[in-house]
């Protein structure tokens, strides 16, 4: 609304301004005519202008009244002063010449730059996804609903961060799901199936890991990608899934190899251990990857 208000009517003052000089922004270098042919033309114009009215008035002198000159027209039209409560004549007396005073000029410039690094900052400190009561319109049941239960049965929700030098994810996966089960045994921890309601982010990436060891074993059966070599087969519709299970497993810390791994190594073990080896590459491929579920 302010840019509307200010900066809107300072372009349009601008390109006014520009108008009386006889300049035109038609394209990039290119100027409009100068001040000088300007000058000369319009002296042109009038002289043949007024040698028109000449020949006219000795043809039809008898018939047609002179009227007032363009100078006594445009000083009546001057002298009239417009009313200060008229729209008109706000622009006129106090909101054109409020935008003209260099205070005022500083003044937009810096309420300007403070909205942008406003939102810049707002933007940086956002968080993503909603809540399902931010997206429910109100007056609808569900809504009241979720009223209803944060009023009388409210929860809330609790996070277990894991940190410190000494922790190793790949290799105490088993300890971290152990800590996991020894809080759901808490009264007052939600529970799915003995286990807590809330998938963590190893969970959700091993379930992204295993979805594509499918895919990879699937391919192996077909004999769309070499058991022993990795290489894949010639004209073959390989899916993209299988593609990127091969190049996990293949991968590991800084090295890339694909012999003797593919058929040997699983990206998540029967145990439902995540293979330590590529662990991090794993987790890299995830976050750039399947980055929807690694915000959840």
């Amino acid at each position: 609304m302010i840019a509307i208000m200010i900066i809107y009517p300072a372009m349009i003052a601008l390109d006014l301004r520009r108008r009386r000089v006889n300049k035109r922004d038609l394209g990039c270098c290119c100027m409009g005519r100068s001040s000088v042919d300007a000058k000369k033309l319009r002296v042109e114009t009038l002289e043949l202008n007024m040698g028109k009215r000449v020949i006219g008035s000795l043809l039809t002198a008898n018939h047609i009244y002179p009227g007032p000159p363009p100078s006594l027209l445009l000083k009546n039209d001057d002298d009239k002063k417009k009313k200060w409560y008229t729209l008109s004549g706000f622009l006129q007396y106090y909101y054109i010449p409020f935008l003209t005073i260099p205070l005022t000029k500083l003044m937009v410039i810096v309420m300007c730059t403070s909205m942008l690094l406003i939102s810049c900052l707002g933007l940086y400190q956002s968080s993503l996804g909603l809540e399902l009561s931010d997206v429910l319109p109100e007056g609808t049941a569900p809504a009241a609903f979720l009223r209803a239960r944060e009023k009388y049965f409210s929860f809330y929700p609790m996070s277990a961060i894991l940190k410190g030098n000494k922790i190793n994810f790949p290799e105490q996966q088993e300890q971290i799901e152990q800590y996991r089960l020894d809080i759901a045994k808490s009264n007052y921890v939600i529970k799915v199936n003995g286990r807590p309601s809330e998938e963590y982010w190893m969970s959700l990436m091993r379930t992204w890991l295993s979805s594509l060891q499918k895919h990879l074993d699937n391919a192996i059966k077909k004999g769309d990608v070499n058991a022993i070599t990795g290489e894949l087969k010639v004209d073959s519709k390989i899916t993209d899934e299988t593609k990127i299970a091969r190049l996990l497993v293949c991968s590991y810390g800084d090295n890339y190899n694909c012999t003797g791994r593919i058929s040997t190594i699983k990206l998540v073990n029967d145990a439902g251990l995540i293979n330590a080896d590529g662990f991090y590459n794993y987790l890299t491929a995830w976050y750039n990857l399947d980055n929807m579920m690694y915000y959840v």
